[in-house]
């Protein structure tokens, strides 16, 4: 997770958050340009945000460090995440603006990895989703697709940075599956058994 002070740095606008959505856009089409997995997507929002918490990008650039760092972050996410790696010049699409050539992008990638401490196996809410997913529904499939959506979209969301994976997690699946915490939480275990106490062990 990213520092505890990252938040406040963005609503005092010490960190750009204009900034961030546009990466963060630009991460989620090319994550479905290429079909990749959620957990791809994911981890470049989770390096990226980890980078700027500890790591402030010039100001007075343009948009170009920004962009950088949102393609170092998204080819080290595919890297981990996927089974065939895409070139990096395959990854800059949608805006031809900037295009970096891939030494330039493999140092960045050597710059954020060094930053994070080499420390790329991030745990995420996607690690949870099959458990939970599967105390609450027969056709865990649908509902751990809907969850995963769910899960994706919460990642535009700053305030959501200072919840833990498994909390995030637990909520997308009672969103997804149309119940409420109140319902789970109020002992009702038929339709939701032994969900409530799975949440809290985690």
């Amino acid at each position: 997770m990213p520092s505890p002070t990252y938040i406040t740095r963005f609503r005092d606008c010490t960190i750009d958050i204009i900034a961030r959505q546009d990466s963060i856009n630009w991460i989620l089409n090319v994550h479905a340009h290429h079909r990749f997995s959620p957990l791809t997507a994911f981890l470049s929002v989770n390096y990226f945000d980890r980078f700027l918490s500890s790591h402030s990008l010039p100001r007075h650039s343009g948009s170009w460090p920004s962009k950088l760092l949102s393609v170092a972050c998204l080819s080290l996410a595919s890297k981990m995440g996927e089974p065939k790696v895409q070139f990096i010049l395959d990854l800059q699409i949608f805006e031809p603006k900037f295009v970096f050539d891939p030494k330039t992008v493999q140092r960045m990638e050597l710059r954020v990895m060094w930053i994070l401490n080499w420390r790329l196996r991030s745990i995420t809410p996607f690690d949870f989703l099959h458990h939970f997913v599967s105390d609450l529904s027969s056709s865990s499939s649908s509902l751990l697709s809907a969850s995963s959506d769910l899960v994706l979209r919460t990642i535009r969301v700053i305030d959501l940075l200072g919840f833990s994976p498994s909390t995030i997690a637990g909520a997308a699946v009672l969103c997804a599956a149309g119940l409420s915490v109140d319902f789970v939480a109020d002992g009702d275990r038929q339709g939701a058994p032994f969900f409530y106490e799975r949440v809290n062990k985690v």
